[in-house]
């Protein structure tokens, strides 16, 4: 896959690390400005373009991207079905998206423990309850869901 196209975002920059960036062409983007700061001085001596950027709104023109991974993404923005209406706008037509991402169980059912902490979660801009199926659901009959695991601490891959 050597020169494709690969965007990338999330709060978190340490998976940036395991991708071979001489194999890609890597734009990676947050809302913030200190968060790219950091990750530019991170990896000042990689090939990555990094940006500033909200999610719910890429600059990017249409089926610009040959790979889409949104990484922590969802469960902090204000309207994670935007985001993924984005990924799917910006990503190549055939190509995959991959999501990594915190996910309430599809019954919507939160522990005691889970539905407790929430609100204060909640005030880290951090939505514990985000639900994939329902923010997917708008969006079904032009992606198709080829893996869905859990991770480590809740954490679910979505491809």
């Amino acid at each position: 896959m050597t020169g494709k196209k690969l965007v990338r975002w999330n709060r978190d920059r340490a998976d940036l690390e395991l991708i071979q960036h001489q194999n890609f062409e890597i734009t990676a983007f947050d809302f913030s400005r200190d968060i790219i700061k950091k990750a530019e001085q991170k990896f000042k001596a990689s090939s990555i373009t990094f940006m500033e950027m909200d999610a719910q709104h890429l600059q990017f023109e249409d089926e610009f991207f040959d790979r889409v991974i949104g990484s922590l993404i969802l469960s902090v923005v204000a309207k994670a079905d935007q985001a993924i209406h984005e990924m799917i706008r910006v990503k190549k037509r055939h190509s995959g998206f991959l999501i990594f991402d915190k996910f309430a169980p599809k019954s919507g059912h939160l522990s005691f423990k889970k539905r407790l902490i929430r609100p204060l979660i909640s005030m880290l801009d951090t939505d514990t309850g985000l639900i994939f199926e329902k923010t997917i659901d708008p969006y079904l009959d032009s992606v198709r869901i080829v893996r869905d695991e859990p991770l480590f601490f809740m954490v679910c891959i979505k491809k």
